[in-house]
């Protein structure tokens, strides 16, 4: 051993000399139980330490492996530590037994949510804010009216194609920063607004690709009186054109049978004619029309 040891002290340099007890350890299969310091400076472990590791330019290495190679260890220690390469690098320790091993990150990317640069994600399943059931991507359940609060605007979708913002009160469609079409019951079932009281106001064109069901009186530029109450400012109120030979461009019935149902009645303010039948050739019964001017 004497020899042994003096080759060591001349091949290892003098600020490796903490180091080479392992070596010798190595060497000679011995194993000792005190406490084991490795440093530059000879300065005792620490008492809480079994192994104490000091320096300002080196690191400690541990063993390092694919995700593959740490799941075939068998039976690993609790606590046994290595570094993984793929898949989520990084550092892992056995939380679990040696019969039931649970591997754990260490460091900012511990738990579900994982660091990208500023951002963070989670792609193994779904989410739940309130629940422990998420059902969706994202699951919210609220008992009360507070859910998503933002002091901006919110988006569902990807910026760069079809997405929908909520601004405060505002809800748009946009595709690709521009605005875009926004589909209400694309798939069917009906749009219930303004159930419970209010007025629902359309400021721009509308464009029906159907029947049109009104349970209220319309109106045209006025509160209405009448079914339908139009207050022009344009020089012709109305206009109803056929295209249809024999066809009936407008019709008017009036149901009732007592003296002064009138099915059309004209009146003008000034004296002028209240109503003008150019092509009329036949007038059915009088009773039918009246004009006052």
């Amino acid at each position: 051993m004497k020899l042994k040891t003096f080759v060591i002290d001349h091949l290892i340099s003098k600020e490796m000399n903490s180091i080479k007890i392992f070596f010798i350890l190595f060497m000679t299969g011995t194993s000792i139980s005190a406490q084991v310091a490795i440093n530059t400076d000879n300065s005792a472990p620490d008492p809480s330490a079994m192994l104490d590791v000091k320096s300002v330019s080196r690191g400690f290495l541990v063993p390092r492996m694919t995700q593959a190679q740490r799941n075939a260890i068998t039976n690993p220690a609790t606590g046994l530590t290595i570094f993984q390469t793929d898949i989520i690098p990084g550092l892992y320790f056995n939380a679990g037994t040696p019969a039931v091993p649970s591997w754990k990150l260490v460091g900012s990317n511990t738990g579900q949510w994982i660091n990208n640069g500023s951002n963070i994600y989670y792609n193994l399943g779904f989410v739940g804010i309130g629940t422990t059931t998420p059902e969706a991507t994202l699951s919210v359940a609220n008992t009360s009216l507070s859910g998503i609060a933002t002091a901006g605007s919110f988006q569902i979708g990807p910026s760069g194609t079809y997405n929908l913002v909520s601004d405060n009160n505002e809800v748009q469609a946009r595709n690709n920063g521009a605005a875009s079409t926004l589909y209400l019951q694309y798939w069917g079932g009906d749009i219930n607004a303004c159930a419970s009281g209010g007025t629902a106001n359309f400021n721009g064109p509308v464009v029906m690709y159907n029947n049109l069901t009104a349970y209220g009186r319309i109106g045209i530029k006025i509160s209405p009186n009448y079914d339908l109450d139009i207050n022009s400012t344009s020089y012709t109120a109305s206009n109803v054109y056929s295209p249809y030979n024999g066809g009936t461009a407008s019709q008017v019935i009036a149901g009732g049978t007592t003296t002064g149902t009138w099915a059309f009645y004209a009146y003008a303010t000034t004296l002028v004619l209240p109503a003008i039948f150019p092509e009329i050739s036949i007038v059915p019964a009088v009773t039918c029309l009246r004009m006052k001017s």
